[in-house]
């Protein structure tokens, strides 16, 4: 991850506070670690970028940046979100800059993935 991405996901978990979720946890200092999410128990599996409840529902976002949202590592953590969003109940959220929404929402159509793609506002 890079530095940039970790200010991002800072910034957006203290947005989600302000919008008044809780729970929140973040894959950044100072926040409680979201847990690992896996396929199967005992299987290796990847840590979300932010996990927090608003009215009793979860919500897993995926921060990503303009030269991650095409990279392959990125297939393999949005299909294992969205399977866990699904079997949850939750929503799976991808994050991502001004003007790459339309690039992720391709993105996830290819794949047919289920998840809400919020598109940061230019600061």
């Amino acid at each position: 991850m890079s530095d940039a991405h970790d200010r991002l996901v800072a910034s957006i978990a203290a947005r989600l506070e302000t919008d008044g979720f809780s729970s929140i946890k973040a894959n950044t200092e100072g926040r409680p670690k979201p847990p690992e999410v896996v396929w199967k128990k005992g299987e290796k599996g990847e840590t979300p970028d932010l996990l927090a409840s608003l009215q009793r529902q979860l919500n897993l976002f995926e921060v990503e940046t303009p030269e991650s949202i095409t990279a392959p590592r990125s297939l393999t953590r949005w299909q294992l979100f969205a399977a866990f969003a699904a079997k949850r109940g939750a929503a799976f959220w991808i994050v991502v800059p001004a003007g790459w929404g339309a690039v992720a929402q391709r993105r996830l159509d290819e794949l047919q993935l289920e998840a809400r793609v919020w598109e940061l506002e230019d600061d």
